[in-house]
């Protein structure tokens, strides 16, 4: 079980927490994550062409797949990252029939979510930065609290509000460094494999890095209602009992 002697919500205890969440879970919430995004990769083997345009009909499906999926391996980490904190055994099984227990939801925010901040970024980019960042912990809110679609993006604006730049600061970090590390890996792999191997290692990179975001989302909502509410993990995660 991690370690939490703090509980208010700050950028280094956020970061701190979601590296040894993560890292303390790696086999699991990987094997998880990849599990999720299977389906993406059997999209992309069997329908996406190496020729294909990123504006083409298949590459936006797969987008759409992708989106979705991402939201769905989103939910099931979150619950194994709330089963570790209060010291449960993360069971891979569990994880993935809590997950997809919520398909629905889940399905709904992502859809909802991706809509506002699709918007939000035409509107000249800032504007759809900001939704990003109000809706940081909407999924965490719909695993947790199963408020409804709608709901759960009012409850994820009304935790994030208030601490939204330092939220902004660790989005923009995590993104730094996991855009980094995809660079190298990405370019190792266009030089060392073909069209098969890029696209298993793309699903690879996928998986890990969503499961990591996953992991700072819902350690960024426990500290969030910590922080605001003064609730602890085994006041939220109770409702897995």
């Amino acid at each position: 079980m991690t370690s939490i002697t703090q509980k208010q919500f700050s950028f280094g205890t956020v970061i701190s927490q979601s590296f040894s969440v993560f890292f303390s879970n790696l086999v699991p919430f990987c094997l998880v994550a990849l599990i999720v995004m299977l389906p993406l990769l059997i999209y992309n083997l069997l329908v996406v062409s190496p020729t294909d345009s990123q504006l083409s009909p298949s590459q936006l499906v797969g987008l759409v797949i992708q989106s979705v999926l991402t939201q769905l391996m989103a939910a099931t980490v979150a619950f194994a990252t709330f089963q570790y904190l209060r010291g449960q055994p993360v069971g891979i099984a569990e994880c993935l029939s809590r997950g997809l227990s919520l398909i629905v939801p889940v399905v709904g925010v992502a859809l909802l979510s991706g809509l506002l901040v699709g918007i939000g970024t035409v509107l000249l980019v800032v504007p759809g930065i900001i939704v990003a960042v109000m809706l940081w912990v909407a999924i965490p809110v719909a695993v947790v609290e199963h408020p409804g679609v709608v709901d759960s993006l009012k409850r994820s604006a009304d935790l994030t509000k208030g601490h939204r730049w330092t939220i902004f600061g660790i989005v923009i970090v995590i993104a730094i460094i996991l855009g980094i590390i995809g660079a190298i890996l990405g370019a190792i792999l266009v030089t060392a494999v073909g069209f098969a191997g890029l696209n298993i290692g793309v699903w690879v990179l996928k998986a890990v890095f969503g499961a990591f975001g996953a992991t700072a989302a819902a350690v960024g909502y426990y500290f969030l209602r910590a922080t605001k509410e003064g609730v602890d993990i085994g006041d939220i995660a109770k409702v897995f009992d």
